[in-house]
Formats: C-alpha cells, sequence, structure tokens
C-alpha cells in the first residue's frame, strides 16, 4: 500500500551532481517510485561570515573553536524550518543525513540515511582535538537521542554502523545498511582494451593524497616509463604540471551528459584508480570505477576494506606511504593480460551484485 512520505534534505535533491548530493536524489527517486513522496529539501541556514571568520581567527591564536556549522542557534533555525515546511499528516518522514535535524522533534515514524554519524565525521574529517569537548559532546548528545528515537537508521557502511553502534549505545535491530549505487548509469559498460594510465579523482588533491601518489608515479616511471597519470579535480603544483607523464583534466560535471560520458571512458581506459585518502569513509568513485572495470589501490582505512578484497578486486595499502603504493602500482602494471583481466572481471562483478540501487530499493521497501 503507497503511503504518503516526506524526503527531508539540506540538499538541492533534484540537481545533485553526485556522491552524498547523489545519494539523496537516488533515494528520493527510490522512495517516490513506489509511494506519495512530498520533497522538503534545501533546509540550510547560512552561516554569518562574522561567524566563520571569528572561529578563524580564534583558531589561528591557537584556541580551541565551537563546530559552528551546527551551533545551537543554527540547529534552532533548521527545526524552526522542519516544523513549518513538514506535513504534520505525513505517515513518514525520511531524513538525508542526521546532525542537522537533531533538534527538531518529530510528531511523525521517521527513519534517517546517513554515511555516517558525527561522532565518526569529527574524527575522520577533521581534528578532534581543535574544538571544545564541551560542544562537540553538546552534538553527539542530541545526535544520539535523534537516532534513537528513530525507526530505523541506514548506513552506507558497516564501517560507519558499527563506530555508531558502540560509541551512540543505539539497539541494533534498528540499523541497516543500504547499498549505495553509482550516481551515474554505468550498467552498459562493457569491457575493453585499456591505456597504460593511472587515475586520480579528487577535490582535494593535497587531502585525499595527491601529493603522495604524485610521488609514487614519479618513482614508478623509474621502472616503466609508458604509463601517465590523468588527474581530475582540484589542479594540482605548478610543478606537477609541468611533468609531460601527468595530465590534468580539471573538474568533471557528472550532472550533464559530456561530463558523464568522459567520466565513462576515464573509468574505461584507465589501468588503475589511485586513492590514497583516510579523509573518506566509503568513497562512490571507487564503485563508479568498478563497475567501468577498473580497479583500485587504495588506503585500507574507514569502510574502503569492504570496497576492495585484497588482491582479488584490487589492493589495499595498509599506510600512507609511497614506498607502499610503488608495490602495488609495480604488482598490478606486472600482472599478465589474464591476470590482469580477472582482477578487472571481479571488481565489477562485485560493484555490481553489491553495490547497486534495486537492492537499495529493496533494502527500503521492506522497512516502511
Amino acid at each position: 500500500m503507497s503511503k504518503h512520505i516526506t524526503f527531508v534534505s539540506n540538499t538541492d535533491t533534484l540537481n545533485a551532481k553526485g556522491g552524498w548530493d547523489g545519494l539523496g536524489f537516488n533515494i528520493f527517486k527510490l522512495l517516490a517510485s513506489e509511494n506519495n513522496v512530498e520533497l522538503v529539501d534545501k533546509i540550510s541556514p547560512k552561516v554569518h561570515l562574522i561567524i566563520r571568520f571569528y572561529n578563524k581567527i580564534i583558531k589561528i591564536l591557537g584556541f580551541k573553536i565551537n563546530f559552528y556549522f551546527f551551533s545551537k542557534a543554527r540547529l534552532l533555525r533548521i527545526s524552526a524550518l522542519c516544523e513549518n515546511r513538514i506535513n504534520s499528516n505525513t505517515d513518514l518522514i525520511v531524513f538525508h543525513g542526521s546532525t542537522p535535524w537533531i533538534h527538531y522533534k518529530p510528531a511523525n515514524d521517521y527513519i534517517v540515511i546517513l554515511d555516517c554519524s558525527f561522532n565518526t565525521y569529527i574524527d575522520v574529517y577533521h581534528n578532534r582535538n581543535d574544538y571544545n569537548l564541551k560542544d562537540i559532546l553538546r552534538i553527539e548528545k542530541h545526535e544520539q537521542e535523534f537516532l534513537l528515537n528513530a525507526k530505523s537508521v541506514f548506513f552506507t557502511s558497516k564501517y560507519a554502523l558499527n563506530e555508531t553502534l558502540v560509541k551512540y549505545s543505539l539497539q541494533k535491530e534498528k540499523l541497516f545498511i543500504i547499498s549505495q549505487g553509482p550516481s551515474i548509469d554505468l550498467n552498459k559498460v562493457e569491457y575493453s582494451k585499456k591505456h597504460k594510465q593511472f587515475l586520480f579523482i579528487a577535490t582535494d588533491f593535497i587531502g585525499k593524497g595527491g601529493g603522495i601518489i604524485y610521488t609514487a608515479f614519479c618513482k614508478f616511471c623509474e621502472y616503466n616509463s609508458d604509463f601517465l597519470l590523468l588527474i581530475v579535480g582540484e589542479k594540482p603544483s605548478v610543478e606537477i604540471l609541468r611533468n609531460p607523464k601527468v595530465k590534468y583534466l580539471g573538474y568533471i560535471d557528472k550532472s550533464n551528459k559530456n561530463g558523464k560520458d568522459l567520466l565513462k571512458n576515464l573509468y574505461a581506459q584507465s589501468y588503475c584508480l589511485l586513492m590514497l585518502s583516510n579523509r573518506d569513509i566509503a568513497p562512490l568513485v571507487i564503485v563508479e570505477a568498478g563497475y567501468s572495470f577498473c580497479p583500485t589501490i587504495a588506503l585500507s582505512s574507514t569502510a574502503i576494506p569492504e570496497m576492495i578484497n585484497h588482491e582479488i578486486t584490487g589492493y589495499l595499502v595498509h599506510q600512507k606511504n609511497e614506498l607502499l603504493l610503488l608495490d602495488y602500482m609495480l604488482i598490478i602494471s606486472k600482472l599478465s593480460l589474464k591476470d590482469y583481466k580477472e582482477i578487472c572481471l571481479n571488481v565489477q562483478l562485485k560493484m555490481v551484485s553489491e553495490y547497486n540501487w534495486e537492492i537499495s530499493k529493496a533494502q527500503l521497501i521492506s522497512s516502511l
């Protein structure tokens, strides 16, 4: 029986480009395929510039700062917006994310879909020691209460689920994994001849390990000078761009057909995706590359070991170290065509069977 569902997000759901925004868009589509879904999105009050500036100065002076994006005042503004916009007669509320909504007290049943809790987020993406402990605990306490009162909570990885289960003392029977499929249609990609090129995609070149990857690539070229390093996203330094073995492609917009087609070709043609970031939870780029028969060499952190079967669908580097990365770059480049193709077929099979939106739909519908 069709339900009236309200989908709540702080993103522009219908104009999502991928990643976290793309997850929201696809979940909205899945829910709308069998239910009457009302969209309540773009609930994201601006943070005043003076607050940003003040916290920046405080941090420079060496003092601990508050997490102003989730200040009590801003969270109360979000709660008021939810009160005004969410239909009180809805059967179910589906929240995209959790932390923005922790001061809102829904009168209806609700479920939550998130990549990780704030507790995990602060440890993965930030340095907890930079922040006022009392302020961090304030946010975590309210989020814990919000998740405890949810009908069910969906995570995009076992890693994030287990972290939150332990740190927030949640009821295990209410926690579920939701499969995150690709943000672009890759179902008709076929295995094709590979080019001798490594692919690196990041919006934060240094933060995502770009410097270490470049150093490893330069050492790799001492053994094999036939390969190129393709870089997508943030522009690296002038020194790196001067290297004739490096090809910088800029940012690729996945919201238009040309961008989608370019990305599909890059995945399909590249020998391997390189990823040495410990500032990600379950990177969608690994899924999209895998759909296109492109294995990944990545740092063994957060949820990434769930996504890569070591030496079967790719390789896991256990430290952020250029020599360890180099070892696996050399290993994959020296594989016989038969063994290399086997890894490519394995990664595509894993991603298609474990990370697809049909699985997500079944998981969601069963919880409604």
